[in-house]
């Protein structure tokens, strides 16, 4: 006996069992046929094309009910035998009782018809497509987490509203309010700006201090990590008086 194959569309059922359970029991494997086979009449015998039409797989290490429920919902298949009980499509795989010698308890035995489009058939079972959902709602869970609740990969915290009721968090909409709060302040130094000789430096100090007024400023700043050092050696030499002027007013008033 020679020239056989394991049919194609077995060979990609195969493949998703291996990848789904790549640490599984594979003892009980088989899909040719022995001498026992050979004696009769069964799928794991090659059919005049050479194609072999069954597999058994070892059931330790594998959730056989999903490989059972994947096997009925594939057109390729035909029948299944575990656990003494048989299943066929043409029954509307309502299972029976299975009397045969081997009572398949060590693994699952998988059928397809006999026909060339069958064996040839190449879609998916459907084993990866519930590991790749489950992922996939994680991975979704997790956005929608970090959306609204934050957490430990999310970076540092903000505050939206300084002193307000809004407390500290480092999810996206606690990020996007923080981010247009302090866009309000720069949009109101802007309108402050608005109309004025933007020639006169201390005035246009004066209008983006009092847009951004000293608590949104100090947050700014911080948030920036921007220290009284560094703010200081950024202040032109020429400007530096100016500044302090306009601070120790706004300190006094």
């Amino acid at each position: 006996m020679s020239g056989y194959y394991l049919a194609p569309a077995l060979e990609v059922l195969r493949d998703e069992i291996n990848r789904r359970w790549p640490g599984r029991d594979r003892g009980s494997d088989g899909w040719i046929g022995d001498a026992a086979h050979q004696a009769g009449r069964s799928d794991h015998n090659p059919n005049d094309r050479g194609s072999v039409d069954a597999i058994d797989v070892d059931k330790d290490g594998v959730d056989v009910s999903a490989v059972i429920a994947a096997v009925e919902r594939h057109p390729s298949a035909h029948y299944w035998i575990y656990q003494r009980q048989i299943a066929d499509r043409d029954d509307g795989w309502r299972r029976r009782p299975y009397t045969g010698s081997n009572p398949h308890d060590h693994h699952l035995h998988v059928s397809i018809r006999q026909s060339k489009e069958a064996e040839q058939d190449r879609r998916p079972w459907g084993l990866l497509e519930d590991e790749m959902s489950t992922k996939a709602e994680n991975e979704i869970h997790q956005v929608y987490v970090g959306l609204f609740n934050g957490g430990s990969s999310m970076g540092r915290s903000v505050d939206p509203d300084g002193a307000g009721a809004a407390k500290g968090s480092n999810s996206i909409v606690a990020k996007l309010d923080y981010l247009l709060s302090r866009l309000d302040g720069v949009a109101a130094g802007v309108t402050t700006l608005a109309g004025r000789d933007w020639t006169d430096e201390p005035a246009i100090v004066a209008g983006v201090l009092a847009g951004l007024g000293p608590d949104r400023l100090a947050q700014a700043l911080t948030a920036a990590g921007l220290t009284p050092e560094a703010i200081a050696a950024a202040v032109p030499p020429d400007m530096a008086r100016q500044v302090v002027d306009e601070l120790t007013a706004r300190l006094a008033s």
